[in-house]
């Protein structure tokens, strides 16, 4: 973590689960390691309970403005 800093001169506050991969002992590391949260692979909204387990909204080039507005309604609707 330090070394990131250093290396790119800006804060690396989150992680990012390469390949989505992760389990308790990996999400253990990456808190011990400092991280203030980690974002995961799986399709949603975030949720602030669980800030090592990170959902999120895809976005690549092949998604459209309306597609993404459609996704952040849905995961942003209440229960």
């Amino acid at each position: 973590l330090k070394r990131l800093q250093q290396d790119f001169g800006v804060p690396a506050e989150f992680f990012c689960y390469p390949g989505g991969s992760h389990d308790a002992d990996v999400v253990a590391a990456v808190k011990a390691a400092g991280y203030l949260g980690a974002v995961t692979v799986e399709p949603g909204a975030a949720d602030p309970g669980r800030p090592y387990l990170l959902d999120r909204i895809t976005v690549d080039g092949r998604h459209v403005i309306s597609t993404f507005l459609r996704d952040l309604q849905h995961y942003s609707a209440d229960p």
